[in-house]
């Protein structure tokens, strides 16, 4: 997904016991842009050969940090928790917030919400796990979210603030 690239080194006396282990590793180091230093991507551990272990891709988070910055006096935080299939057959578990411009009623929220889910559905049921990352780690997709939630209610930001795999390829 990101190349061949290496992303830490992992001291043990027995690499039989690495496979199944996950490695937190920020997004700048395995290439991506710097000022998204906050993205941190988990990759499992997945075949050892020689002194070199292939991984997977296993999930993003955010830094609490970066969503403390986020949340302010006076907007609306909208959450939302969802299951999506990629088009090559991953399941993924993602959290989502939205942060509308303005104190809102239920209903804007579950409409912007109901219409976010859609739009991730869509998108994911479309690409691949590869571009669907590469489309988070970008903000490409949060960009699309806020453009097509904007037509419901302004919202002032919106991202993906987790990824879990439930079950990989």
């Amino acid at each position: 997904m990101f190349g061949k690239k290496q992303i830490g080194e992992i001291p043990t006396t027995d690499a039989k016991l690495l496979p199944g282990k996950v490695m937190e590793v920020s997004l700048p180091e395995v290439g991506g842009p710097g000022q998204k230093f906050y993205m941190k991507l988990n990759f499992k551990f997945d075949k050892v050969d020689g002194k070199s272990v292939s991984t997977k891709f296993h999930g993003l988070s955010l830094m609490n940090e970066h969503m403390y910055r986020i949340v302010r006096k006076r907007m609306q935080k909208t959450e939302l928790v969802t299951y999506v299939d990629t088009k090559d057959g991953w399941k993924l578990q993602l959290t989502f917030i939205a942060m509308l411009n303005r104190n809102t009623n239920a209903s804007v929220q579950t409409e912007v919400r109901v219409a976010s889910e859609k739009f991730l559905k869509d998108f994911a049921s479309n690409n691949s796990i590869d571009d669907f990352v590469k489309a988070v780690t970008a903000g490409s997709l949060q960009h699309s979210i806020r453009k097509m939630g904007n037509k419901i209610y302004p919202i002032r930001f919106s991202e993906v603030t987790k990824i879990e795999v439930k079950k990989a390829a």
